[in-house]
């Protein structure tokens, strides 16, 4: 189960942190408006199809005893908070289920932004031949051509996106923003929030810690089926000039 529906809620999370807003694409012809337009739509397309799948395991109710036995494990290692903890994962647990069961696809993708904004075919959207192709002499190398929706973009997407959770973790001003956030959070609880808040000041820190050393040691898009075994780079400093990508935790 964690397979199947780990690599499309991943996806989904790589492409929070890599769309890019046509908006802010500079386009100089038809030529590039045309790519850009289709480089949006594909995105969105990719985005449904995901969706849909994390959708449809989440409906299934094996996936959902799962998924809240995994967190009642978790409420077990938080001793005196134990009951506490538990009380909220059954009590918010198929309140999840049910708001993630009754959402689409496509209404999922435009509330996070990635068909939202998808322009409409610009004017000319079928020039001549000569326009679209450029001179033999000038042509773009292979590696600018790669296909958005191929294992090996998810890859290097995947691995530069966690490159780039890992800088962010390590901020302490990002710990403690996370950590503000949480403490927030805990006015939903009403009669647990004192213990709530408690509980986070005591483990948020060290969950951060822990998913720091986590991104460092493991290869996390290859245990995610994001990328084939053997391609270890998750730790290693990246490039990011082959991918667009939209700033981290900006809103934050």
């Amino acid at each position: 189960m964690g397979t199947r529906l780990g690599l499309p809620l991943l996806t989904l999370l790589v492409f929070g942190c890599v769309y890019c807003d046509a908006r802010k694409l500079e386009a100089s012809g038809v030529a590039e408006n045309l790519e850009e337009y289709e480089m949006n739509r594909r995105f969105c397309g990719l985005c449904e199809q995901f969706a849909g799948q994390a959708v449809e395991y989440m409906k299934e109710n094996k996936t959902q005893v799962e998924v809240i036995d995994i967190f009642h494990k978790v409420c077990f290692r938080l001793h005196s908070f134990q009951q506490q903890c538990s009380i909220l994962v059954d009590y918010y647990a198929p309140l999840f289920f049910v708001e993630v069961s009754s959402m689409s696809p496509h209404d999922f993708c435009t509330k996070m932004n990635f068909c939202k904004h998808i322009p409409s075919p610009p004017p000319g959207s079928s020039p001549p031949a000569a326009e679209l192709s450029p001179p033999p002499s000038s042509a773009p190398s292979p590696s600018s051509l790669k296909d958005p929706m191929s294992g090996e973009h998810i890859c290097e997407i995947c691995h530069n996106t966690v490159f780039r959770v890992l800088n962010r973790l390590k901020d302490p001003g990002t710990e403690l923003r996370i950590v503000e956030r949480l403490v927030k959070g805990c006015v939903v609880v009403d009669h647990f929030a004192d213990k709530c808040q408690s509980l986070i000041f005591q483990y948020g820190p060290v969950i951060l810690v822990n998913a720091v050393r986590l991104l460092e040691r493991a290869d996390l898009c290859v245990t995610l089926r994001a990328c084939p075994n053997g391609k270890n780079e998750t730790a290693v400093a990246y490039s990011s000039s082959s991918v667009p990508l939209l700033p981290l935790f900006e809103d934050m």
